[in-house]
């Protein structure tokens, strides 16, 4: 097989795959100072690379390396002997990676036998004889699986009729497997299992049991496991009318309510967790309470969509129920210990496939209780069976995943709205329980329906009547529930087929971004199920754990009671670990005893946010602050893992839905049916131009325009320090109000800082800890916190004419719309978010008319979009009625799409590109201007732009300062590493990258700054092995220098720049250049136009020509570099030493004559 270059077949070098893997394997063999370890990590490397090449382009999800393994295998007419030997290997390198135990050397062959029998039959290339002379003949014996009575077994299907099931196991056994999922199952409820099954059907077998002749008997079998639901999700799908599955659709694209109900259902939760904290019935009365939830709630309350005349007197009943409840019913119960409760642990099951948050349990689970501010069942007196349906699916969790027994249980649910609202309530409902876990399979399989594109079929077809299986007729039903259902439904069913193409389109795409972020996609990423999926090693090779912390201090906010501040010592981490967390980050904490494996399926989980993060410490602001210290045992370990929020998902599926009933004209601007117009006779009020700066002209031309507005902005044009600034300005001399919003915090930060240096009076939104100190004055909670007053609120909001916060952050209060209309919106980093994402924003309302009259969209569709996870196959559209309103590739932001159309329609009216920079030196950005901006891009210039290269003091005689003191831009060769650790890993450039960081300090050591200098690599691993070098040079200022991938360096810039490529292998290739489109026939590389425009003064590059060559435009570069005598060619020894003649004039030399690099 060949692999080519995405650029053009002619253009670029043509390398075979199998030749590649052959090759690699040969010399893990055949490396006389590799451990049988170290081979089996070189050969899982291989593997791993191999089946994600051979299902890149699938549009098949997979769970994990063995699905998608057994898929290959499929497709290539594997035999079930031939998957065994291969799935072997697959095990015995994972129990390696587990530091389990290491194969036997006979076991090393086999295993290195059945990779080389992989990589012959997927390619159709026979094994090399240097190899295959090393394999053994024989075959090795096939072992049955010996499993337990009653177990639990996960499985991948491979076939199913109306009687068995067929597939693979994927423990450590290791075995072809059959099922009858008909023998134990009561009713025959299992029959429905075979209508959700396809090929790879990730399936966990519950309670199974072993016949004589191996058959697997289960008694329940969960489908799909890693796609976890939430509990209440399910149990709000559980209507009176009926359990069907699209229950939950409804619920995902219906607007968010804002009803009192609500409001008083959080404020009962409050008053639960404050009366659990606090004894103090000062800190703790209704009155300091409410100014509590006020504040958090200001928005809510002041948009809420009903009257709260009976608000406080229906509040104050909740508080005196609950209070009754935990200072006089409590003590009464003889299970329950005031000092073991614990609020809103959360748990992960990975059996059941589902995961919640309890509201109360006590710490030896002898106590579950789940508090409910609304009504009891009106005719029973007792519970409603939706929240009877909750409490028993977290005691079926609690079952799973501890083995608690449910006479060791009692459970309650605490209706507080009554005072005898306090029900226990019975722990078992097996026939209830089964409806139950079939309702939550079938909502997984219309999931996965979804994101295969079954959306429109299904809307289109939906009817109450379908919906309401009880076939119900009674007052609820005719009053409140049928219409809105038809309410909901009209919307898409009256829409026109457009807009149902529209919708449609995106919300597939959505849907399998949001299945991705779950279950991990083709490639290695296991979502959020890497947090049960992935061995704690695996995790910690990609940073996504910190495992073995210290709690070394909790403390109290003084909010709310109990202890919500905890902070973490953080044990060194090895020399090739980098832990991937940031400041703003929502994580998962759990505890467990020293000694063991961290497990979350084991623990109870606290959810909250990173404060601090630092290489000895930690701090984690709780979303529960705990007063029982039995949360936070002794003598334990600690764990922090990211964790997923559902809420970013649910506000796009809402934002999409809105599309359908947004403005008219919005609709058609949105969906190229109408052009957008301006306004020629609209003036500047100020002047923009300066002695460097010319904005009169663009600002002028945004004003003029009525609808839409589109500012291009490369790098280093002063898009957000200037442009962005001159328009709000022009902008608030007209009295309009303006919002203003990024895709990151850190470019939200950027604008409040600018707005703050031009005394702008702004609102802030979004929450503290993402948004940096010095702005968090201006956050709404902060604005009015010493008078939290309804009407000081709406005149705070009206008055303030400026409002800034991140998409998500705005997506998420949709609702100051309500009471907000604003003239103007400017999105920066536009080309940075999807389409979806942003029309919640463009498509909210005001009252009759639409809640933004204008937009502007500031980007550079050059540089990198949005993180996406699925392919290039899985996104394109093909649909010709959206690829004649621009859309090609739902990756693509909306920000680009309105460009190439306003190109197509030949118009300047509406777009315009700022082509003057003041960032990089010209003989840096040359090569930028010239291959990705059609040398458009001129210096301002600015003084550095301006200066000759000069360094005042150097030795002349060291190379290396004499390579630096001389050249802005750079190409350093790097040959590789013998023994490579990793292909994530490059010793050879990492020790080289540190003897230029060590120079670039010596000759600057007076003035040295480390924020002036930058790195930037492709792979984190890189990263750690650069900070080792860094090390042990003993230097501490390059301690504080910030090392990066390129994704976290958009945005940024240094004075120095030094970029590693890495890559010691020819198909890390795809990955380099994972970020190439064409524009006017011109190849753009987004991901290296990043690396090459971050500089100001100097830049330097890292590499091995011989792998970079095969790629056109990184043979450009070399090229490039090389004509203006930039490419320094010198043996690792000699260069670290400075052991090399160096000037301007002539190419870098050693004394014995090093071989020229001829690309």
């Amino acid at each position: 097989m060949y692999i080519e270059n995405k650029v053009s077949d002619s253009e670029s070098k043509q390398y075979h795959f199998p030749d590649i893997y052959f090759q690699d394997i040969t010399e893990i063999h055949n490396n006389k100072e590799f451990s049988v370890k170290r081979k089996y990590t070189g050969l899982y490397t291989v593997f791993i690379n191999i089946i994600e090449e051979k299902t890149q382009n699938c549009r098949i999800s997979f769970s994990g390396v063995f699905p998608r393994m057994t898929y290959i295998c499929k497709n290539h007419d594997f035999s079930d002997t031939e998957i065994y030997h291969l799935n072997k290997f697959r095990i015995h390198c994972n129990r390696i990676r587990q530091n389990r135990d290491i194969p036997s050397y006979e076991d090393y062959l086999h295993d290195l036998k059945s990779l080389s029998d992989f990589i012959a039959k997927i390619y159709e290339r026979p094994i090399p004889e240097n190899l295959k002379e090393c394999l053994p003949h024989a075959t090795r014996s096939i072992t049955s699986a010996d499993y337990a009575p009653d177990i639990n077994i996960r499985i991948t299907v491979s076939s199913w009729d109306k009687d068995f099931i067929t597939g693979y196991t994927e423990d450590d056994n290791s075995v072809f497997v059959k099922i009858d999922y008909h023998k134990y199952a009561q009713n025959n409820d299992l029959d429905y299992i075979a209508d959700l099954l396809a090929e790879n059907t990730q399936l966990y077998l519950l309670n199974t049991k072993i016949e004589k002749n191996g058959i697997l008997c289960p008694e329940q079998i969960i489908y799909e496991p890693d796609y976890l639901l939430e509990i209440s999700t399910i149990a709000r799908c559980w209507k009176e009318y009926g359990d069907h599955p699209c229950n939950y659709l409804l619920e995902k694209i219906s607007p968010a309510r804002n009803t009192p109900a609500m409001l008083l259902g959080n404020l009962a939760g409050q008053f639960l967790d404050e009366t659990i904290n606090t004894q103090d019935l000062h800190e703790n009365s209704y009155n300091n309470s409410i100014k509590r939830f006020f504040i958090k709630s200001a928005l809510k309350i002041i948009t809420c969509e009903e009257s709260l005349k009976d608000f406080h007197h229906q509040a104050k009943e909740q508080m005196k129920n609950i209070r009754n409840f935990v200072e006089k019913i409590f003590p009464e119960i003889h299970n329950i210990e005031r000092d073991k409760l614990i609020l809103e642990p959360s748990f992960i099951c990975k059996e059941l496939g589902i995961q919640g948050r309890v509201d109360l349990l006590q710490d030896n689970y002898k106590i579950l209780m789940e508090q409910k501010s609304g009504k009891r069942d009106i005719y029973t007196n007792g519970h409603k069976e939706e929240h009877y349906i909750q409490m028993l699916l977290y005691r079926l969790l609690l079952s799973y995943n501890f083995n608690i027994k449910s006479k060791d249980s009692e459970q309650y649910l605490l209706y507080s709205k009554y005072p005898d609202g306090l029900m226990l309530e019975s722990s078992s409902d097996p026939n209830l329980m089964r409806k139950i876990l079939r309702l939550r399979n079938r909502i997984v399989k219309y999931e996965m329906l979804y994101a295969e594109g079954a959306i429109k079929n299904i809307l289109e077809n939906l009817t109450p009547e379908e919906l309401n299986i009880n076939a119900k007729t009674n007052v609820l039903w005719k009053k409140f529930q049928l219409p809105h259902i038809r309410q909901i439904l009209s919307i898409y069913q009256n829409a026109s087929y457009l807009e149902k193409c529209y919708f449609a389109r995106l919300f597939t795409f959505i849907s399998k971004e949001h299945l991705l972020a779950k279950t991990g996609n083709s490639s290695k990423n296991r979502g959020f199920s890497g947090i049960w999926r992935c061995e704690v090693a695996e995790k910690e090779s990609t940073g996504d754990i910190l495992t073995g912390l210290d709690l070394v201090n909790k403390e109290e906010s003084g909010i709310y009671g109990g202890y919500d501040t905890i902070t973490f010592s953080v044990p060194s981490q090895e020399d090739d670990l980098l832990p991937n967390f940031r400041n703003g980050d929502i994580v998962l904490l759990y505890s467990y005893p020293e000694g063991d494996i961290p497990n979350a399926c084991k623990a109870k989980i606290l959810r909250g946010t990173i404060k601090n993060i630092c290489y000895t410490e930690v701090t984690v602001r709780l979303q529960s602050p705990q007063k029982n210290t039995c949360i936070f045992p002794e003598n334990q370990k600690w764990v922090i893992e990211h964790d997923f929020w559902e809420s970013s998902y649910t506000s796009i599926y809402q934002a999409l839905f809105a599309f359908l009933s947004a403005d008219k004209k919005r609709k058609e601007l949105l969906l190229n049916l109408c052009l957008p117009t301006k306004d020629s006779t609209k003036k500047l009020n100020g002047n923009y131009n300066t002695e460097n700066v010319f904005l009169n002209d663009v600002i002028l031309k945004a004003k003029q325009a009525n609808d839409y507005f589109l500012l291009i902005g490369p790098p280093g044009t002063g898009k957000t320090s200037y442009a962005l600034v001159a328009m709000v300005k022009e902008a608030l001399s007209e009295s309009s109000s303006i919002l203003l919003s990024a895709y990151t915090n850190r470019a939200v930060d950027e604008i409040c800082d600018k707005m703050d240096k031009h005394k702008i009076q702004y609102i802030r939104i979004g929450s503290e800890l993402s948004c940096d100190e010095r702005f968090r004055k201006n956050l709404l909670d902060e604005k009015i916190r010493l008078n939290p007053n309804a009407d000081i609120v709406r005149k705070v909001i009206q008055e303030t004419r400026v409002f800034v916060g991140t998409i998500t952050s705005i997506s998420g209060k949709l609702n100051l719309f309500g009471i907000k209309h604003f003239d103007l919106a400017i999105i920066d980093e536009a080309s940075q978010i999807l389409e979806p994402n942003l029309l919640g924003i463009l498509c909210a309302r005001h009252k009759n008319q639409t809640a933004i009259d204008k937009f502007i969209f500031i980007g550079d569709h050059k540089q990198l979009p949005a993180v996406v996870q699925q392919s290039e196959r899985e996104s394109i559209v093909s649909e010709p009625e959206l690829i004649k309103i621009g859309m090609s590739d739902c990756r693509n932001s909306l920000f680009e799409r309105l460009i190439n159309i306003q190109k197509k329609n030949g118009s300047e009216d509406f777009i315009h590109m700022l082509f003057k920079q003041g960032r990089m030196h010209p003989e840096i950005s040359s090569f930028s201007n010239e291959i990705f901006y059609e040398k458009k891009l001129k210096p301002i210039p600015l003084k550095h732009q301006l200066e000759i290269l000069h360094c005042p003091s150097y030795d002349k005689s060291d190379g290396l300062q004499n390579l630096i003191a001389s050249h802005r831009l750079a190409f350093i060769v790097s040959k590789g590493d013998k023994n490579p650790i990793s292909d994530k890993t490059n010793k050879d450039e990492a020790i080289r990258i540190s003897a230029l960081l060590k120079t670039i300090y010596t000759i600057n050591k007076n003035n040295f700054n480390p924020q002036t200098v930058g790195v930037i690599v492709p792979y984190r691993n890189q990263i750690a092995l650069i900070r080792k070098e860094i090390k042990q040079l003993n230097i501490p200022a390059l301690s504080d220098i910030t090392i990066d991938t390129v994704e976290r360096y958009q945005g940024s810039e240094r004075d120095f720049i030094i970029y590693g490529f890495t890559v010691q292998k020819i198909y890390q290739l795809e990955f380099l250049t994972g970020n190439v489109f064409k524009d006017n026939g011109q190849t753009i590389d987004r991901k290296l136009n990043v690396v090459l425009t971050r500089a100001r003064k100097q830049l330097f590059l890292i590499g091995n020509p011989q792998i970079l060559s095969y790629n056109i435009i990184f043979q450009k570069l070399i090229k490039f570099i090389d004509n203006r005598q930039g490419v320094c060619d010198i043996p690792i020894e000699y260069f670290i030493q400075g052991k090399f003649s160096c000037s301007p004039a002539d190419k870098t030399s050693v004394p014995d004559s090093r071989q020229k690099l001829n690309v």
